[in-house]
Order: structure tokens, then C-alpha cells, then sequence
């Protein structure tokens, strides 16, 4: 479980992780985050399966193993 203790409402928060498999590391994290108010969450990860980027093309991911 994930807790945060700061005060976050109205800001642009950068989760950065290793990988990206399920996603649910990550989902659970930015669902803390959305209930502290935060205004946009952006994740950045070291390295993700192509299965989960073709899943979520629709969403803007930063893969730094694709550059």
C-alpha cells in the first residue's frame, strides 16, 4: 500500500519506475496521488513490454528503453 503525507493538490507529479508489467505497481500509486488532488500524473519507465505499450496507445508513455 501506498501513503502520502504531502500536500500535492494542483500539481504535476513524474512517477519513475524500473518496469512496467501489469501496471498495477503503478495504478496504485497514482490512485494515492488523484486522492491527494493531484492536477496530472505523468509515468516515465526504464523499460516496458510491447504488449502493454500496443494496449495503451492511447495514452502518452515515455519508454526510455525506445529512444
Amino acid at each position: 500500500a501506498f501513503e502520502c503525507t504531502k500536500k500535492l493538490e494542483g500539481k504535476h507529479i513524474i512517477i519513475v519506475d524500473d518496469i512496467i508489467t501489469t501496471g498495477s505497481t503503478l495504478n496504485a500509486c497514482a490512485q494515492v496521488l488523484k486522492n491527494k488532488g493531484v492536477k496530472k500524473i505523468t509515468a516515465v519507465a526504464l523499460a516496458t513490454p510491447m504488449d502493454i505499450l500496443q494496449n495503451n496507445l492511447e495514452k502518452e508513455i515515455m519508454n526510455l528503453d525506445s529512444f
